[in-house]
Order: structure tokens, then sequence, then C-alpha cells
């Protein structure tokens, strides 16, 4: 049975691209967010708070909504793509050391294992 073939240099060059392109996208993502907010102190009889109030004009706003929904969407989706290769892949591998049992069982036994996993995205 032959292996994958690993290559830590390579490996390590993509993490360090994926982490800066991840960096600059969230912080060109989110820096509007510091910029708008407001702190305004209120005094209520004994009681001081300050609220953080953020106020954005409506272009902004849409953007906004439509960064949140893809960050929201994105995660899901790389999560469901994750579980779905784990619990599909490790069954395919399982059949050449365990020839006794079929691929259709041994996926069985994984997707009772991490159900869990496919439960959290919903």
């Amino acid at each position: 049975m032959k292996g994958t073939k690993f290559e830590k240099k390579k490996s390590k060059q993509a993490a360090e691209i994926v982490i800066v392109i991840l960096l600059i996208c969230i912080i060109g993502t989110s820096i509007f967010d510091p910029i708008s907010r407001r702190l305004i102190e209120e005094e209520n009889e004994d009681i001081e708070r300050v609220w953080c109030i953020i106020t954005f004009p409506p272009g902004l706003q849409v953007v906004n909504s439509f960064i949140q929904t893809f960050y929201f969407f994105t995660s899901c989706m790389i999560d469901l793509m994750s579980a779905t290769i784990l619990i599909t892949k490790k069954p395919r591998w399982e059949t050449n050391l365990h020839v006794h049992r079929t691929y259709k069982d041994l996926l069985q036994e994984q997707l009772r294992q991490y159900q869990q996993l496919f439960a959290t995205l919903q």
C-alpha cells in the first residue's frame, strides 16, 4: 500500500500564504467596524453606564450584512465539506485493511460515530 507523499517545506509555505491572505481579507472587511463605533456615557441615578453604539451609513450597512452572511455560510460550508470528506475517505482506506468488511458497513459505522458533526451544522 503506497502512502501519500508529504513535503513539509511546501506545506509550510502554503500555510503561510493562506494565513497572510486570510489576515488581509479579514482586516480589510472589518476595518470600518471600529471606525463606526461611538461611546455614549449614561448617568442614571447612582449607576453609570457606557454604551458602545455602531452606526453605519446605509451603503456600508449593506456591505456589512453581506460580509457577515458570507462569513457565516462559508464557515458552514467548510465544516460540511470537512465532515463529509472525513466520513467518506476513512472507510475507503479501511476497506484495504479490513477485507472481510464492505465499504457500506464501514461507512455506516463512520456515520454513526460522527453524526454529531452534522448535528452541529444545523
